[in-house]
């Protein structure tokens, strides 16, 4: 099985950098945690990156192996390169975003226990749903192309930052994805937010629900209900950098303090990129 990670450089970096240039060279420090702590328990990860990626940031990080993809897909689009990546795979697999860090051997008893069909990070209450009008605003798409029966459709999804499958239930997942990038592109569509998270991580719940598959939930569903997801990230080490938190500057140095701490060996890529990258910046003062 497949330990992946991807990330597309656009024009302006990372799109939760909100075009900030200083901020998005702070993404180096959970790119490289969260590469390290994957290494530490499954050996090797591949990333999958375009060639802008590659020069910028990911050369930076000790990955065992790296292929390049281009990107295909505009901003609007942020998370569909992922999408992409996973349809690319040609083996089980688990994507690990990468801005996720483990503390733990969390994903050992989905790899070896067929009896799962896919891996999650948890399911999202309705509550903290963003996108769970989708099925509802786009009924009739839905209905068409059979994505899911609206009557069934409980509000929830899924939290993406480990997403992972067997093979053979990539092509039903995408399948679903395709349908909805389509929907959007026609309904000309211009929330980015709405349009990231329902193209992934809506469509990942739909297929689980409508085929019935049968998943691992790294944070389960009563300790995301008794502790919020944060909380339940933290009783089972599994931290999740939401949003732009990783990109802010008292994170960040809590982030480069626990590799110095947790891999002390990683000094020499974090030297490395400061002195190449972050040494003339008015932000790396914030981080030491």
């Amino acid at each position: 099985m497949k330990i992946i990670q991807s990330f597309a450089q656009f024009d302006n970096g990372s799109p939760r950098a909100f075009g900030d240039k200083e901020k998005n060279l702070l993404g180096f420090y959970s790119f490289l945690l969260s590469y390290l702590t994957l290494n530490k328990y499954y050996g090797d990860v591949r990333m999958y990156c375009n060639q802008a990626a590659q020069d910028k940031l990911i050369k930076y990080i000790p990955y065992d192996e790296v292929k390049i993809v281009e990107n295909r897909n505009t901003e609007l689009f942020w998370s569909y390169y992922k999408v992409d990546i996973m349809k690319s795979m040609r083996t089980d697999f688990i994507h690990v975003d990468t801005d996720v860090f483990i503390f733990a051997d969390l994903f050992s008893e989905f790899m070896k226990n067929e009896e799962f069909d896919i891996i999650v990070q948890n399911h999202v209450p309705e509550d903290i749903n963003y996108v769970k009008g989708y099925v509802n605003m786009f009924k009739d798409l839905v209905v068409e192309h059979d994505i899911i029966d609206p009557q069934i459709y409980d509000y929830r999804c899924s939290g993406c930052g480990t997403i992972g499958m067997r093979h053979k239930h990539k092509k039903p997942y995408i399948e679903i994805c395709e349908i909805m990038r389509k929907g959007f592109i026609d309904a000309k569509t211009d929330d980015n937010w709405f349009i990231g998270m329902a193209n992934e991580e809506l469509a990942f719940y739909l297929a689980e629900l409508k085929y019935g598959w049968k998943s691992y939930e790294i944070l389960p569903w009563n300790d995301v209900l008794k502790y919020g997801e944060r909380g339940a990230g933290n009783y089972h080490n599994y931290t999740h950098m939401y949003m732009d938190s990783k990109f802010q500057p008292r994170y960040v140095k809590a982030i480069r303090m626990k590799t110095l701490h947790e891999f002390p060996n990683a000094i020499k890529y974090i030297e490395k990129y400061e002195k190449e990258v972050m040494k003339d910046t008015e932000i790396f003062k914030e981080i030491l």
